[in-house]
């Protein structure tokens, strides 16, 4: 019968030869991503955020531009931002530095095109004492003009005009409607 010490040398020896044999079988049991497929991600797939009460500046060579500030955002692609309870704050430019709020109950600013559209009780404030409402409206940063198609009433202490299709320069501070225009003048001192 062969000793102990004859099997502490040949057990090794036997496993050294056969290890061909048993060497796949015993890693694969091991790996710890056998039997599992790696999903590759989907191209199509975009990530979504969602946030509350969020603020944008855009500053122009230091100085401000407009501000933003919606109640809620919500972006399902990057680039294309959903927004609720928007009020945008536009700052004049030169000497004059008059300012413009605007507020709606939905809007979506475009990352790409830099257009931020406003929709559903769409309400424009303008120094001293102007205001507009329309149901929607679109700021082109580009151009600096907002736009609104469709019913828009333009109304100030002693006056309101009612008409279409609204372009307005925030530079110039010129505005056109398309017709057909009403305007209303009132005079505050009948004698």
């Amino acid at each position: 019968m062969p000793s102990a010490r004859t099997f502490s040398w040949l057990l090794p020896l036997l496993l050294l030869l056969t290890a061909p044999l048993w060497t796949g079988p015993v890693l694969r049991f091991l790996d710890p991503s056998a039997g599992f497929q790696a999903v590759p991600p989907d191209p199509e797939a975009r990530s979504r955020a969602e946030m509350e009460g969020v603020r944008f500046f855009q500053d122009k060579g230091g100085v401000r531009d407009w501000q933003l500030t919606a109640r809620r955002l919500r972006s399902a692609d990057g680039e294309n931002l959903e927004l609720d309870g928007v009020d945008a704050l536009f700052h004049g430019s030169g000497e004059e530095g008059r300012q413009m709020s605007v507020s709606g109950e939905h809007g979506r600013y475009q990352t790409e095109t830099r257009s931020l559209t406003l929709q559903g009780q769409v309400l424009l404030r303008a120094e001293p004492d102007y205001r507009m409402a329309t149901e929607n409206l679109e700021y082109r940063e580009e151009d600096r003009e907002l736009f609104a198609a469709g019913e828009v009433t333009v109304s100030g202490a002693q006056f309101e005009i009612s008409g279409r299709d609204l372009r307005y320069d925030l530079t110039s501070r010129d505005f056109q409607l398309a017709g057909p225009v009403l305007c209303t003048l009132q005079d505050a001192q009948l004698r």
